[in-house]
C-alpha cells in the first residue's frame, strides 16, 4: 500500500498523462492525493474524468511545492509515501509495486527520470546503485521518482521548493532529515520515471537562479551535515564551470554557470 502525492500547479494535459499512467500501475493499492493549486475550475474536467475512489482531489489556495506535499502527507492515509510531477509518466506497471519493495529494506528510495527514448535526462545520475550519503546525495534525489517511508511529524520545509523564494532543495533536506534521524536511504537506477528536462528547463535564466537560491539555502542550513569542504566546491563549483564554459568559447552555458553562481552565493548568505 502506497499514498502518492501529486501537487499539481498550471498544467493540465500532462497531468491528465501522469494520472492515465498511474491507474495503470498493477498488483499495488494505491491512493493518488491530487493537491490542487489551480483555480478551483481548472481541473473540474478531469475531477470528472477521473471519478476514481483511489483519487483524493484537494484545491488549496496557498501556492508552494513543499506546502503542497505537506498538505499530502497530511491526507496520506498508507505509511509509504510517493512523490510524482505533474508532468511525469510511470512506463513501468509494476513501478509501484518495485518501489515497495526497496521500502522493505531501506527507509526512503530514489530512481532516475528519463526521456521518451530512455536516455537519462540529468546527467548527473551515478551510473551504478549506491548508499545514499553526504558525498552523492545531489546526484541520487530527484523528486519525480522519490520515495519514503513516512515519520511521524516528518514535513518537508515550505521555504524551499517551487514556489518559494528559495527555488529548489525541498527534497534533498527532506532526505537528510531522515538521514540525520537514522535511517537509510538507496538510489537504484531500476526505478525510473519519463521526465524530460529539455532546453527550456535548461536555459531559464530566472529558473536557473531560483533553483540556486535554493541550492545556496540548502547548504547554509545543512552546513554541519555537509562539512565545510563540501560547502565550498557546491558554492564555488558554478564559477569555476563558467571559466572552463569561457575558455571553450560556450559564452551562453558561461553566463548561466554565473547566475548558478550567484543565486548560490546570496542563498547561502541570506538563508536564516
Amino acid at each position: 500500500m502506497i499514498s502518492l502525492i501529486l501537487a499539481t500547479l498550471g498544467r493540465y494535459e500532462e497531468l491528465d498523462r501522469c494520472i492515465e499512467s498511474i491507474l495503470s500501475q498493477i498488483n499495488v493499492k494505491y491512493e493518488i492525493l491530487v493537491v490542487d493549486q489551480n483555480r478551483p475550475e481548472f481541473l473540474s474536467n478531469l475531477r470528472e474524468k477521473y471519478s476514481d475512489v483511489r483519487i483524493v482531489w484537494k484545491n488549496i489556495s496557498t501556492v508552494g511545492l513543499s506546502n503542497a506535499r505537506n498538505e499530502g502527507l497530511a491526507l496520506a492515509r498508507y505509511n509509504r509515501i510517493a512523490l510524482i510531477d505533474d508532468d511525469s509518466v510511470l512506463q513501468n506497471p509494476r513501478h509501484l509495486q518495485n518501489a515497495i519493495s526497496w521500502l522493505e529494506r531501506y527507509d526512503f528510495v530514489s530512481g532516475i527520470c528519463v526521456d521518451f527514448n530512455g536516455v537519462d535526462a540529468n546527467k548527473f545520475f551515478p551510473t551504478n546503485d549506491v548508499v545514499i550519503s553526504s558525498s552523492n546525495i545531489f546526484s541520487c534525489i530527484i523528486s519525480p521518482c522519490f520515495f519514503f517511508n513516512l515519520k511521524k511529524d516528518a514535513v518537508f520545509d515550505v521555504r524551499l521548493g517551487v514556489g518559494a523564494y528559495f527555488g529548489s532543495g525541498e527534497e534533498t533536506d527532506f532526505a537528510i532529515t531522515l538521514i540525520i534521524d537514522g535511517g537509510t536511504g538507496y538510489f537504484t537506477r531500476s526505478l525510473s520515471v519519463i521526465h524530460p528536462e529539455g532546453d527550456g528547463k535548461q536555459l531559464s535564466k530566472s529558473r536557473r537562479y531560483k533553483y540556486a537560491l535554493g541550492v545556496g539555502a540548502l547548504m547554509r542550513k545543512r552546513s554541519l551535515f555537509f562539512g565545510p569542504r563540501m560547502v565550498i566546491r557546491k558554492i564555488l563549483g558554478p564559477l569555476l564551470t563558467s571559466l572552463r564554459h569561457l575558455s571553450n568559447g560556450k559564452l551562453v552555458h558561461a553566463k548561466l554557470s554565473v547566475i548558478d553562481f550567484l543565486g548560490r552565493v546570496y542563498g547561502y548568505l541570506v538563508f536564516r
